[in-house]
């Protein structure tokens, strides 16, 4: 085996200093490429940090404008949040700004809202908003509204909302010709025990009935429904017209029962499936807050409701009352008053213009389909509280 000798001009000195270049050349080579690698991600993180940091920001300004539209659904004259953030648990924060223009706690008005959102006063996001305000009706939004006087019961559960008129000043009645006009106030008396409430109680005074986290005070007025049941009078074949009856048996009809009767007088109802609903008629220029007129009684097991005109029983002028039995009232409901109620569901919506005394293991829940199709007859203020968007857009700095 032989081996070969280095070429002449290159020594063995010479050849390890050319190894060493090399690597020197190949490392440093490595190390700048390391270097810009690192820089490069560095950069990258950094472009991320701050894509994050906007995106919270916006999620925040995204915040802002949900938490307005439920306090002006709560207050139509909620004035913002003022120069107090609201701190998130993320570390981000949101104002709403509500600039000048049209208040209102009656009729609805336009509301231009400016929204910022930031994360760690690092980024900002502000977004400029009109929306449009719907006050409503705040008795259309309650399983039950008991508009005066004494309220009492035990056993009771509410699948909605409660409104309690304890405070002068804020019910108006309803008067054909003159619309809604101030009515006068009943000291109210409330004594309710075991009261299984799954929305909230809503109230005109700042009294506590014992449920501080689920109580609401209202800050506007109230409008007591009006009605006009003369169309009721009118033969149809959706309605059977019954005058000067004291009692209903064993009755099932698919129709209305509109009901005539003398003043003073009392309508019975036994076993009955009244499917179409009750009219039990009033003039529409009667006093709600007179005595009542009349008194439904109900006995056995009475079904009233259930129909596509969602009434339930309109009957401004009588008082109700069951003696026994188990009785479902699907609807909308208009009373004057209750003065004993056992064992009974009304599905839909309830209003007593008067007292609601005595009312005993008994529920009452909110439909909104019921809400949104009041029955011929009935004169709601307004419409269901709602706050719409009308624009969006965001402010480049």
């Amino acid at each position: 085996m032989s081996v070969k000798p280095l070429p002449r001009h290159l020594t063995p000195d010479a050849h390890n200093g050319a190894v060493l270049l090399m690597a020197l050349l190949v490392t440093g080579m490595l190390a700048l490429a390391s270097l810009s690698f690192s820089s490069s991600v560095s950069g990258q993180i950094g472009v991320a940090r701050n894509e994050a940091s906007s995106l919270h920001s916006e999620l925040a300004a995204q915040s802002a404008l949900e938490y307005a539209r439920r306090r002006l659904l709560l207050d139509p004259t909620w004035a913002g949040t003022g120069i107090q953030a609201i701190q998130l648990s993320d570390g981000t924060s949101f104002t709403v700004e509500r600039e000048v223009g049209d208040v209102s706690n009656i009729n609805p008005t336009e509301v231009s809202l400016t929204l910022e959102g930031s994360q760690y006063g690092k980024a900002f996001t502000r977004l400029q908003t009109t929306v449009e305000v719907q006050p409503g009706d705040p008795v259309r939004d309650k399983a039950l509204s008991i508009l005066g006087g004494r309220a009492s019961g035990s056993n009771i559960t509410v699948e909605g909302d409660i409104l309690w008129v304890d405070a002068p000043g804020y019910l108006r009645d309803y008067r054909k010709g003159r619309n809604w006009v101030a009515a006068p106030f009943v000291p109210a008396l409330i004594q309710f025990s075991r009261l299984n409430l799954f929305g909230k109680l809503w109230k005109c005074s700042n009294k506590i009935y014992g449920t501080p986290r689920r109580e609401r005070k209202v800050d506007k007025e109230i409008h007591a429904p009006g009605w006009d049941m003369k169309s009721w009078l009118e033969p149809g074949k959706d309605r059977r017209i019954y005058k000067n009856i004291r009692q209903l048996k064993n009755l099932h009809l698919k129709q209305t029962a509109v009901v005539i009767l003398k003043p003073g007088a009392e309508l019975h109802l036994e076993n009955v499936q009244l499917l179409g609903g009750l009219v039990v008629f009033l003039e529409s220029d009667a006093h709600s807050h007179a005595k009542p007129r009349n008194k439904i009684i109900l006995k056995g097991k009475c079904i009233i409701g259930k129909g596509e005109n969602y009434l339930g029983i309109l009957a401004p002028g009588c008082r109700l009352r069951t003696d026994n039995g188990k009785h479902k009232i699907f609807g909308v409901n208009l009373l004057h008053s209750i003065a004993r109620m056992r064992r009974s569901l009304c599905d839909g919506l309830t209003v007593v213009l008067n007292d609601a005394q005595d009312i005993r293991d008994s529920t009452f829940r909110w439909d909104s389909n019921a809400a949104e199709n009041p029955p011929e007859g009935i004169e709601f203020f307004g419409e269901l509280p709602s706050v719409n968007m009308a624009s969006l857009h965001e402010v480049y700095e």
